[in-house]
């Protein structure tokens, strides 16, 4: 069935849902807050693990740490999360380096992050970067002014 602009749409009945009967009865909140954070990156390694019968997953695991010492750790797989991991360097470097890249070399960088959670169905909360960008010290007196 095509709709052309004009002709006559079927009205769909209405329908609600209780959204308080899905929520956990235990909710683990993040111990980093949403909203705009300094972290400063810690630790930037590629680590491989064995996931299952030779099944071998590639992954770059990205520390940090808040103002105030609170951890954070960001997983991109190789397989499927570099996509992301290429726009996440982009926006701490302002390009995606042509060459072989040492993720090493992010160490001790701080960025100004957008966080958000998410959350599983059985309550247990994830903090993650939606946006970030290099952070340099007079950035916040700047944007006060």
């Amino acid at each position: 069935m095509s709709l052309t602009k004009g002709e006559y749409q079927p009205v769909f009945p209405e329908r609600k849902i209780n959204l308080h009967s899905y929520l956990p009865r235990n909710v683990q909140v993040p111990t980093i807050p949403e909203g705009i954070s300094i972290l400063t990156i810690t630790n930037c390694i590629i680590k491989t693990s064995s996931q299952g019968y030779n099944l071998i997953k590639e992954r770059i695991e990205v520390d940090f740490i808040d103002e105030v010492r609170r951890p954070l750790k960001q997983v991109f797989y190789l397989d499927t999360g570099m996509v992301n991991f290429s726009k996440f360097v982009d926006n701490i470097l302002g390009e995606v380096p042509v060459e072989e890249f040492d993720p090493v070399i992010l160490v001790g960088v701080k960025i100004r992050a957008f966080i958000f959670h998410n959350y599983l169905s059985n309550g247990k909360g994830y903090a993650n970067i939606a946006t970030c960008e290099l952070y340099e010290e007079n950035q916040l007196e700047s944007e006060t002014r």
